[in-house]
């Protein structure tokens, strides 16, 4: 059943994806966050209404078949042979630093045709506010793109999130199956 947040996206939306974020700090304690801001930005784009996001195990396939080991540390050159793969027009590439209980996020929004930045941002703020850094990152770097009205940027904002430590769970879960570890994915 629709809920009255769930917006119909027409078959002339934009298509981007979203490979896992680089760890610049290389913070091992919070490796899970390069999958997990990406899982939440996957899941929170098409709430704007025309976007559509390339499913991750298809992103997968396409960084394989390219010869890349992992969906991290790609950059803006990446973008238009990997997104033609998977038939986006764009890709938000996209970076974390963890400083103490700060978070600090850098995205470019990579246009798939050209490899040229057609928009970058940043948003930074407190860990445990992972979700609202997450969605002002979005809404910085996409919401034009998706030609959302400044109601729905508000209403998009404010939406709740989920519990960060579900985020951390399904990230890491992802990260073993990558690895080919079915039993730490349960």
């Amino acid at each position: 059943k629709p809920r009255p947040d769930d917006k119909v996206v027409s078959k002339a939306a934009r298509v981007i994806g979203i490979p896992a974020f680089d760890n610049t700090g290389k913070s091992a304690s919070h490796a899970w966050l390069s999958v997990g801001i990406a899982e939440a930005l996957a899941t929170d784009l098409p709430k704007l209404g025309g976007l559509r996001v390339v499913d991750r195990t298809q992103l997968q396939k396409a960084f394989d078949e390219a010869r890349l080991q992992q969906l991290t540390a790609v950059d803006a050159s990446d973008a238009p042979r990997l997104g033609k793969m998977v038939g986006a027009d764009a890709l938000v590439i996209g970076s974390f630093q963890i400083v103490g209980t700060q978070v600090r996020m850098l995205g470019r929004l990579v246009a798939v045709d050209s490899g040229a930045v057609i928009r970058a941002g940043e948003a930074s703020g407190k860990l445990d506010d992972l979700f609202a850094i997450e969605r002002k990152l979005a809404l910085d770097l996409l919401a034009d793109y998706a030609g959302a009205a400044a109601m729905d940027k508000d209403a998009f904002f404010r939406s709740q999130a989920p519990p960060l430590e579900g985020l951390a769970a399904v990230a890491e879960a992802d990260a073993a199956l990558r690895r080919g570890d079915r039993a730490a994915a349960k």
